[in-house]
């Protein structure tokens, strides 16, 4: 497991975590497990895209797109754009809970990208205009606009989490990541 960390536009960092093999229980616990410690909140808000066809089988499509909008009460996941059954976007939200995380990782397998955070401020209204917001780069408009203090992405093709923040987050437990990460790399070498 490696890690690229970046200072982008108005002081918000980025971290890169790759190295997930997304198909074994070893780096299933270790992305909740980071995601947990990295979250501060009551709530996730989600911003997905497309189905991730790739990765999955015909019947896995299928089962899937069952599933995931069912881990979501009615009014709490909506597909604000639709072109088919493959390509939309759409927008949920769910409790920070452990039982979330198992969820987090049905999402990483079946959306081809995802955005989630926890808001500063937890309501309805602003729930269904986080839509609207231009997500930009790794979610950076969520953090422009001052929707939250640290946003998640799923990475290209499944093996890396991206983690963005602003100035203002407490980063004491990125840091506890990190460091773990390039002991393990460390003793590795």
């Amino acid at each position: 497991m490696r890690y690229n960390k970046k200072i982008l536009k108005n002081g918000i960092h980025e971290v890169e975590i790759t190295g997930f093999d997304i198909e074994t229980a070893e780096s299933k616990e270790l992305l909740k497990t980071i995601i947990s410690l990295l979250t501060s909140g009551i709530e996730y808000y989600f911003h997905f895209s497309n189905e991730d066809s790739f990765f999955l089988e015909d019947d896995e499509l299928v089962k899937c797109r069952h599933d995931v909008p069912n881990q979501f009460s009615s009014d709490n996941y909506l597909v604000p754009f639709k072109i088919d059954d493959e390509h939309f976007d759409s927008i949920g939200f769910l409790p920070v809970n452990n039982q979330t995380y198992e969820k987090i990782l049905d999402f990483w397998n079946y959306f081809e990208g995802m955005t989630f955070f926890t808001p500063k401020d937890v309501s309805k209204e602003l729930f269904k205009k986080s839509y609207k917001i231009e997500p930009q780069e790794n979610g950076v408009g969520y953090l422009d606009s001052n929707y939250a203090e640290s946003v998640f992405n799923k990475g290209h093709d499944r093996d890396s989490l991206v983690f963005s923040y602003t100035p203002t987050y407490d980063d004491q437990s990125l840091k506890v990541i990190l460091d773990r990460i390039d002991k393990e790399n460390h003793t590795r070498n």
